[in-house]
């Protein structure tokens, strides 16, 4: 590589800088691995390593005082220390001190995933390059090349990482390393599942998801990240139509990053598909509303974006015999098989990311249904949509419409496509529109009040008689309070004659 003097700014200079101060005397430290290769590539620097010959513990601590930082301990056994610093509105930057591996520079820079990733300054010699893998002739060549034949071995996670850095900087990953990647991914097994998930998280932020996707598949990732495609493979029945399914899932995903291009960005000059061209310019009274929903998180570090495209590989992580049981009646039962569904990721996700995952799958034909009568849809049929879905009735929406697309493609019948836009339109309209008139009809009496006038006690029926007056509400038949007192007087007799 012609250029072999890293650059770092002034941030990470004044780091540098400080951690200079709280080393002691004797004590080696070096900045390695993702900062030296982003200054040479001329990169902004996000996170820090550094490994030092002793007291790593003490390096960290001391440079969180001086930084005014968090530090918590990472590895007792490594000695290693992670600082963490605001770095803006709602983003950090990770410091993270770790003892050298095997007692030297050398050998620790040996031991680790890529030579990219393999390169190290001194604290004291920020223009001398320490480079004994050249990680900088990799970096020249543009592609990706394991430390040492054991990298993948020793720690399996690192093939993801090989497509994740793939995507981040164009490398292409060398021929010994798609070798190695293949011969260990049976040790994907043995890698906890939160660093998993943070993995695929990662990769699916960047563009381009499909191709991700099928990079995974070319190197034989997606089964040992996504096991049920094993399962749905093994199953006879299912045998002949899993290439179809996964051929569907991958064309609902490149359709849905068309059109979360459009929510995030506005500009609809990208969109290739006529049909999609058509759905914007209806969808586009409520694109920014739709933008700082998926903006929302279930979990800090995890966007509802990447959930949004698991969700659309449903058809795929889905058995084949729960997938034609499913219909729309969302009940306990179901709630069971969608667990199904959903530890087919096995991503060590929260209940809140599973419990959404399970919504998408679980009516994902939902609105299909509603849009073969889509001029009739009733308020009463709104209501139990987003009673079942809560604020998902948006995403479903989105994930309807590419859902379509991906089965029928660009040679969908315009009238076909057009009722169902009408049905996603219609949903969309009420959240964002009409969601006090009809999703969330403001309360006209409380329990108290019920059970004080109607003799009830706290319990099933209640709760029952509740949601049936916010029914009503909703579908525009109870009105005033008076209305719902009439109405829960003789509910309450009609269910109390039948019992």
């Amino acid at each position: 590589m012609k250029n072999t003097i890293p650059h770092f700014d002034e941030r990470t200079l004044a780091i540098i800088e400080q951690v200079r101060a709280c080393r002691r005397p004797g004590q080696k430290v070096f900045l390695v691995g993702g900062a030296v290769r982003d200054a040479l590539l001329g990169r902004s620097l996000k996170d820090l390593d550094f490994v030092t010959s002793s007291d790593s513990g003490r390096l960290a601590r001391c440079a969180a005082r001086a930084l005014k930082g968090g530090v918590f301990t990472l590895d007792d056994e490594r000695q290693s220390a992670r600082v963490i610093l605001k770095a803006g509105e709602g983003q950090s930057l990770l410091i993270d001190f770790v003892l050298m591996t095997g007692g030297s520079l050398s050998e620790d820079l040996k031991h680790r995933d890529f030579t990219v990733n393999a390169m190290a300054v001194g604290i004291d010699e920020l223009g001398h390059l320490i480079d004994p893998l050249n990680g900088a002739g990799s970096l020249e060549d543009g592609e990706l090349r394991v430390a040492d034949e054991t990298a993948i071995e020793c720690d399996p996670l690192r093939s993801l990482r090989a497509v994740r850095l793939s995507k981040a900087y164009g490398f292409k990953i060398s021929p010994q390393t798609r070798e190695l990647i293949t011969r260990n991914l049976a040790g994907l097994d043995r890698v906890a599942r939160e660093r998993v998930r943070d993995e695929v998280f990662k990769l699916l932020e960047f563009a381009d998801v499909r191709d991700s996707l099928r990079q995974l598949e070319a190197l034989g990732l997606l089964e040992p990240v996504f096991p049920a495609i094993k399962q749905l493979r093994n199953n006879q029945q299912s045998q002949a139509t899993a290439g179809e399914l996964w051929q569907h899932a991958l064309m609902a995903v490149e359709y849905l990053e068309t059109l979360l291009s459009w929510v995030v960005g506005g500009a609809a000059d990208q969109i290739k598909s006529h049909h999609l061209l058509r759905a914007v310019e209806q969808l586009s009274p409520w694109r920014e509303g739709i933008k700082l929903l998926l903006e929302e998180r279930f979990q800090p570090d995890r966007s509802r974006v990447c959930l949004l495209y698991l969700g659309g590989l449903h058809q795929v992580l889905a058995s084949h015999e729960v997938t034609q049981k499913q219909n729309d009646e969302f009940n306990p039962h179901q709630r069971s098989k969608a667990g199904v569904i959903v530890s087919g990721f096995q991503l060590a996700l929260s209940t809140a990311e599973i419990d959404y995952l399970n919504k998408l799958a679980c009516f994902r034909t939902r609105l299909h249904t509603l849009a073969q009568n889509v001029m009739r849809i009733s308020d009463r049929e709104i209501y139990r949509y987003f009673e079942d879905l809560g604020p998902a009735g948006v995403d479903l929406a989105l994930l309807s419409l590419v859902d379509f697309l991906a089965s029928r493609g660009e040679k969908a019948a315009e009238v076909s496509w057009q009722v169902e836009v009408a049905a996603a339109s219609r949903m969309i309209k009420a959240w964002f529109e009409e969601r006090e008139r009809v999703i969330e009809p403001p309360k006209l009496v409380d329990g108290y009040e019920l059970q004080k006038e109607l003799d009830l006690k706290p319990g099933k029926f209640l709760g029952e008689l509740m949601a049936v007056i916010r029914e009503e509400q909703a579908s525009g038949l109870l009105v005033t309070h008076e209305d719902v007192l009439s109405f829960a007087r003789e509910y309450t007799a009609q269910r109390r004659k039948e019992s």
